[in-house]
């Protein structure tokens, strides 16, 4: 994660012997207490990490139910908040639940800027719109991981063979569209007979 340093100017002081033995006094003292303050801090980072630990093993287990739990308990922990939400995709997704995934992986794209995650993330999605048959949409998703990582082979093997669905698809829709035209002339020279 990037974060953003704030600059200000510091006043420049010459030391003398009374102030440099506070400074170190109040420093030693400010090491401290910052050391106290992040301390719970970091372990909440390492709670939120326990979690997707046990919910990246009760995924190896197939135990999708208790990982998504898991990945749930995790998302109470920023720090675990995108892996949380993207192997809770996964999770929802080996359920069959791929609006929820879908969702799931949403979230987690808004939560990083990680281009192999995000490409990781549309590819997902495009996975689960090709299990519900959306195959335009799934499209789109390939081409936006293809975007973030160009040379992902899977990405492009999916990417292709959607393609090849949606022509099937359209191909298909045609020809029910033609088999109805034709079973109304159909009826239509029958009722001049």
């Amino acid at each position: 994660m990037n974060a953003e340093h704030n600059h200000t100017k510091r006043l420049y002081r010459r030391p003398d012997s009374t102030a440099a033995a506070r400074g170190l006094a109040g420093t030693l003292l400010n090491g401290a207490l910052l050391f106290i303050l992040l301390l719970p801090a970091a372990s909440m980072a390492q709670q939120g990490n326990l979690y997707v630990r046990k919910g990246n093993k009760a995924y190896e287990n197939k135990d999708y139910k208790e990982a998504e739990s898991d990945y749930q308990k995790a998302l109470q922990f920023k720090s675990a908040a995108v892996k949380g939400k993207f192997n809770m995709g996964d999770a929802y997704f080996r359920q069959g639940q791929y609006d929820k995934a879908v969702d799931a992986y949403k979230q987690a794209l808004s939560l990083t800027k990680d281009k192999t995650l995000t490409s990781h993330a549309y590819h997902n999605i495009g996975n689960c719109l090709m299990e519900q048959k959306k195959y335009d949409e799934s499209i789109r998703q390939y081409e936006n991981s293809l975007l973030n990582n160009p040379s992902d082979d899977d990405t492009r093997y999916n990417l292709a063979y959607a393609q090849d669905k949606l022509q099937q698809q359209k191909q298909q829709q045609q020809q029910k569209k033609d088999d109805k035209q034709q079973q109304q002339q159909q009826k239509q020279q029958q009722q001049q007979q």
